[in-house]
């Protein structure tokens, strides 16, 4: 009998100290966020979600809880000299004492796949967040190429997915490229009010940050989107701390994230469907600096224009 009373003090106290155990893993941060610095983009953005059933919406919870770094003003080294920069689209406002830019995040893989893009020089290149514009706008355009998937109850027929790879293997010099995506392409229409909208990811994160400090006094929200915009991603929060550094003349090694990045959330570059998620593309997103060239968007109502600037 005493045997039995041992043996179950020692099986509830064995449960005890794992539940402890479980409950202060439950609170620490994860070991992928370590070396991240302190308060910083890529931990408030973990935070934004907690206990909220509400779509992610970065521009929507400045007030809330920001997942902007704000890095106004920024000590540049060149200036306007007179002269806006070439994809400045307001040109009377590198006049103003403050320049808003917006920096939107997409790394996996919209951006990135817009990159590989505006390499080919299309004639046009129209991104948006829903098949309806993109149906509305294809009718009046000559041979375009539609980009994406379409969104749950739309049943418009895409050329090809979202893959940097799969516009890799074609030639759309001069075609009218339009391209549907989510996480992206929302912070893009929602940043509206912003003075210059850059659309960023890993590739051209570099070329983007060079751009920014040809700016004269530019007041910088960095907006990483997360999954689907509705919530936090590692890639995108990652890049923006990559690109927080870069402004700040500093340096942030991301290869110690590959591994969580290829378990995480690529891993379904890795699945059974190649032609939706090739494996080629979670190379080719973290592949940092690829292009020497930053994006700038142009809002117009439901959908905007992408032009390369640099």
């Amino acid at each position: 009998m005493a045997k039995i009373v041992l043996k179950a003090f020692i099986f509830f106290f064995s449960l005890l100290i794992i539940s402890k155990n479980f409950l202060a893993s439950e609170n620490q941060e994860d070991p992928f966020l370590e070396g991240m610095g302190g308060n910083t983009v890529f931990l408030k953005i973990q935070k934004i979600v907690e206990n909220n059933d509400k779509p992610h919406d970065p521009l929507g919870h400045i007030d809330r809880i920001s997942p902007f770094q704000e890095l106004s003003p920024l000590n540049v080294s060149k200036a306007y000299q007179g002269q806006p920069p070439l994809c400045f689209l307001e040109n009377e406002g590198y006049q103003r004492k403050e320049v808003n830019v917006a920096v939107v995040i997409d790394a996996f893989r919209a951006f990135a796949t817009a990159s590989y893009v505006l390499e080919q020089h299309p004639a046009t290149y129209i991104l948006t967040t829903k098949s309806t514009v993109v149906s509305r706008l294809a009718s009046n355009l000559s041979n375009p190429l539609l980009i994406g998937k379409p969104e749950i109850g739309a049943d418009l027929t895409y050329d090809i997915p979202n893959s940097p790879t799969r516009v890799k293997g074609l030639n759309i010099k001069d075609r009218n490229v339009l391209h549907r995506t989510e996480a992206g392409a929302k912070g893009v229409l929602l940043a509206h009010d912003a003075d210059i909208i850059l659309a960023v990811g890993f590739i051209n994160a570099d070329a983007t940050v060079q751009y920014i400090k040809t700016l004269t006094n530019p007041k910088v929200n960095i907006v990483p989107m997360g999954h689907e915009a509705k919530t936090p991603s590692l890639e995108d929060d990652a890049c923006a701390q990559y690109i927080n550094a870069l402004l700040h003349d500093q340096k942030l090694n991301l290869t110690q994230y590959h591994t969580a990045l290829r378990e995480g959330p690529g891993s379904y570059f890795f699945s059974d469907d190649q032609w939706q998620y090739p494996r080629k593309d979670f190379v080719r997103c973290l592949k940092v600096g690829r292009f020497n060239f930053a994006i700038q968007a142009e809002v117009r109502d439901d959908y905007a224009i992408l032009r390369r600037c640099s």
